[in-house]
């Protein structure tokens, strides 16, 4: 985290997350990353209203924590009920994330006692559409989809994007 660091500050960060990276596993498969390390200073940040979110977002409206780590997903579920969610989670994603992470999201937020149904469109900037977009609203009423329920973009990118498009859409709004 480099926030109101001087350049001598976010030189160290930066290299102190070189040394981070290096540790990881020769034999990572693709989209894994190193195990979590308890002593990021994400989660000492003094103006995290959360603990261990790497910071907050703060809008008009809302207020709510973005949490940045490696090997958390598992938190995910507890992290989701954390914040109020009792109903249903939508879970959007492409076919190379789902396929290596879907599963564990999937067990993750059953574990919180999440109802959870999930959704991968084909990976790639193709996806990015109007077109499945309306797939993806298709599918939210299928799955009788209301405005309590939450849809988790599970990925980044094109997912990211398609998701919070279709979310701040969907029934005038999912968070």
């Amino acid at each position: 985290h480099t926030d109101n660091l001087t350049i001598e500050g976010v030189v160290e960060e930066v290299l102190r997350c070189k040394k981070l990276l290096d540790k990881r596993p020769e034999s990572t498969q693709r989209y894994q990353f190193p195990p979590s390390t308890s002593s990021a200073r994400e989660s000492q940040a003094p103006y995290c209203q959360e603990q261990g979110a790497a910071f907050m977002v703060n809008t008009p409206s809302a207020s709510y924590p973005v949490f940045v780590g490696w090997g958390i997903l598992s938190e995910l579920g507890e992290r989701v009920r954390n914040t109020g969610l009792s109903g249903s989670a939508f879970v959007i994603s492409d076919s190379h994330v789902s396929e290596v992470y879907g599963g564990q999201v999937q067990k993750s937020l059953e574990r919180a006692r999440l109802k959870v149904a999930s959704y991968a469109i084909p990976a790639g900037e193709e996806s990015k559409s109007l077109a499945w977009a309306e797939r993806l609203y298709q599918w939210l009423v299928s799955q009788r989809a209301e405005r309590g329920d939450a849809i988790i973009a599970l990925g980044g990118g094109v997912v990211g994007d398609l998701a919070g498009f279709v979310a701040a859409t969907y029934a005038r709004g999912l968070p």
